[in-house]
């Protein structure tokens, strides 16, 4: 009777890790820095929800929209977590492997192969290493803007929008459309900050 081989899937090839980490990095990145943006907006809010700043509220949910997209690719980030840690190890193996058989041989001819080969399997573990530092660090990050940004709420309760697509301002004559949304909140934002209403942003 032959050999019965179990098949393995490999996650890490399976999500193309190997190529496609950078963007989802450069992506994660993105969201962050959005979310740190809004943070940096924030303007002073008294508890019984007034504030000298006539948009405080659309303000505040462009932070909370920001807030929850940053949560939901953490979640999917953490997903990452133990897909990269298999692919360590694999490696690892792999690289043990090709260092044990290639110790073991006498003939200079594959002793050379196996260091080749021995070099290209190290350079792979090498970068998985460095996947998976930079998935932790980003992770911590994103927790810390999160934990900050959780910390400021709109006195009761989280603001809403009055309409899907818009942002009803108070003050202003008309809503603003979807289309024009985020140049708006970035100009309010920085009005926000050259008043002196918005709250410095502590980087952690």
């Amino acid at each position: 009777m032959g050999a019965v081989f179990k098949y393995v899937p490999n996650k890490y090839k399976e999500e193309n890790l190997r190529e496609s980490f950078s963007s989802l990095i450069g992506e994660t990145e993105k969201l962050l820095r959005a979310l740190q943006g809004s943070l940096s907006c924030l303007p002073r809010v008294e508890k019984d929800g007034t504030s000298e700043c006539t948009f405080a509220k659309a303000l505040f949910a462009q932070k909370e929209e920001a807030q929850r997209a940053v949560a939901q690719k953490h979640a999917s980030l953490q997903e990452y977590v133990p897909i990269i840690e298999e692919e360590v190890a694999r490696t690892h193996r792999t690289l043990s492997e090709l260092k044990a058989t290639k110790d073991s041989l006498h003939r200079e001819e594959p002793k050379r192969q196996l260091s080749d080969a021995e070099i290209q399997a190290k350079r792979e573990y090498d970068r998985v290493i460095e996947q998976r530092t930079k998935l932790q660090d980003i992770l911590k990050r994103m927790e810390s803007v999160l934990n900050r940004s959780a910390a400021r709420k709109f006195p009761g309760g989280e603001p809403r929008r009055s309409r899907p697509g818009e942002i009803a301002l108070s003050g202003a004559t008309e809503p603003v459309s979807a289309g024009n949304e985020m140049d708006s909140l970035r100009s309010l934002g920085a009005l926000s900050r050259s008043q002196g209403l918005g709250m410095p942003e502590t980087r952690s």
